[in-house]
């Protein structure tokens, strides 16, 4: 018998990448993206050197709307601050 174990689900793999670049951020220090566009490149990198497939614009728009909305980045502009 052969059981197969269960593909993680779309939400799941949201929660792992949030996870992972959270992760990180925090160990960047003081070497964080200041820009956002420089940020989506760091997020981009990070997801593909996890072995996931790259992500979509709005995959990436989601995860960085989550960064703010738990007061992890602030964005100004173009500018990135951390509260991490």
């Amino acid at each position: 018998i052969v059981v197969q174990k269960p593909r993680a689900t779309a939400a799941a793999r949201k929660v792992d990448n949030y996870g992972n670049v959270l992760e990180d951020l925090k160990k960047r220090g003081a070497s964080r993206p200041r820009k956002l566009e420089a940020l989506k490149n760091t997020i981009r990198a990070r997801i593909v050197s996890k072995g996931e497939h790259s992500l979509s614009e709005p995959q990436l728009d989601s995860l960085i709307r989550r960064l703010q909305a738990n007061g992890q980045i602030t964005i100004d502009g173009t500018k990135i601050s951390y509260s991490l």
